[in-house]
């Protein structure tokens, strides 16, 4: 694992996520670490060091970085400001939103209910949501929801942000929809319908919604600070997102994005069908609705717990999901090069498995990013989980290394312990 650090200018650029300010924003002038604050055993210096280094090299704003290993946490860092004014610390409990980390989460309950055998990740989704079969996807499988085989990346008709917010508009919207390619043939990133699509079957199932679900089987069983739909008591400490850029073309009309869409596929209906913005996430009806693709609320402590749900399954050192549906989750039959994403991902259920794109520490990983940085990551083999979360985004997934200097010195010092 022990590999030279990675520079902004060491990579190549992705053209849809490209963006010359991230470049920039990496070239600007190194400036003094604030007060790193947290624990971090002896062992993992280096990780503190590469913590520090993050905020001298890269303008981080505020963030946190935690690493449990075998249960036990090894490293809970946190520090700079909430804003970027510096008006507010960020601080232990600091939440912000994560974006497609999000993503693990809402995967976890279609698993942990799978492992309870309250459904059949095999079986198809009109059987617990009739309204689906609509349309040819009578035969699309839970399974595929969660792979991204589904065929339902995007929208098929223009969207509004405030749409997102009306539950039963966007899970309607999506049963009436045809499948862009044939269920199970091809991967297509489901930027946002991922959390509608997986988060129907929770209500459907448990008649509950996906966020009431995670925090009652999750969150307060497991001691977790992580939402979907943020109760208004923890506004006071949640960090605003900045971004080196917003999306590549922050205000397009409709007739671009169609014209866009013919060049590249799904892409631009997937994340510009609507256009979400940083202003957003500061809204009311933002956080207090559930988007379970895109608007988790936590921090790096609780999506490291989160995984660590998963990477415990093998040891017996977490019992939410089955070791036989955790295998099941790992198969990784669907890969190869992302209709959406445009690059080569290896899929399992509701995360990317070990590829060139999303390499790892171990054969049995499991992890996403959220857009702008954040990331969730479950080591199957080594028990190990970790979670990063940050409010200074840089869009560009490929030019953001701050993560994968972390995540290369975290192995570098497990492996030398």
């Amino acid at each position: 694992m022990s590999q030279p650090d990675v520079s902004h200018s060491d990579v190549p650029r992705l053209n849809f996520f490209a963006s010359s300010s991230a470049r920039q924003a990496a070239s600007w002038p190194p400036r003094a670490a604030p007060r790193i604050q947290g624990y971090c055993a002896p062992e993992f210096g280096r990780v503190k060091q590469v913590f520090r280094e993050n905020f001298e090299r890269y303008a981080e704003i505020g963030a946190s970085f935690c690493v449990i290993s075998e249960g036990e946490t090894v490293v809970d860092l946190w520090a700079g400001a909430a804003d970027r004014a510096g008006s507010r610390l960020w601080d232990e409990d600091s939440l912000v939103c994560v974006f497609s980390s999000t993503k693990v989460a809402s995967a976890l309950c279609l698993l942990m209910l799978a492992s309870e055998q309250a459904l059949n990740l095999e079986q198809a989704v009109s059987f617990y949501w009739p309204e689906f079969a609509q349309k040819g996807k009578s035969d699309i499988t839970l399974s595929q929801l969660l792979n991204h085989s589904a065929g339902l990346p995007c929208f098929d008709q223009p969207m509004k942000m405030n749409d997102l917010y009306q539950w039963d508009y966007c899970t309607a919207k999506l049963a009436e929809q045809r499948p862009l390619w044939k269920p199970g043939r091809y991967q297509g990133y489901h930027a946002i319908t991922f959390g509608y699509l997986v988060g129907e079957i929770v209500r459907r199932v448990t008649g509950q919604s996906i966020g009431t679900y995670f925090s009652e089987q999750v969150a307060a069983l497991k001691a977790i600070d992580f939402y979907f739909g943020l109760p208004r008591e923890h506004y006071q400490r949640t960090a605003e997102l900045h971004f080196s850029q917003e999306y590549p073309f922050p205000r397009v009309p409709a007739l671009a994005i169609n014209l866009a869409d013919r060049l590249v596929k799904h892409t631009p209906r997937a994340f510009l069908n609507p256009i979400m913005k940083t202003v957003h996430t500061r809204s009311d009806g933002f956080r207090e609705c559930e988007i379970p693709a895109s608007n988790g609320h936590g921090n790096a402590r609780s999506l490291a717990q989160i995984a660590q749900l998963l990477a415990g399954v093998r040891s017996g050192a977490c019992d939410l999901v089955s070791p036989e549906i955790l295998d099941r989750a790992m198969d990784g039959k669907i890969k190869g090069r992302d209709k959406v994403l445009h690059v080569p991902i290896r899929w399992g259920l509701g995360f990317a498995l070990e590829s060139v794109y999303t390499p790892q520490g171990s054969a049995r990983c499991l992890n996403w990013n959220g857009y702008g940085g954040s990331h969730i990551m479950a080591d199957t083999d080594n028990h190990l989980s970790l979670g990063y979360a940050m409010n200074y985004g840089i869009p560009n997934v490929v030019t953001d290394t701050r993560v994968k200097r972390l995540k290369r010195a975290v192995y570098d010092c497990l492996w030398r312990s």
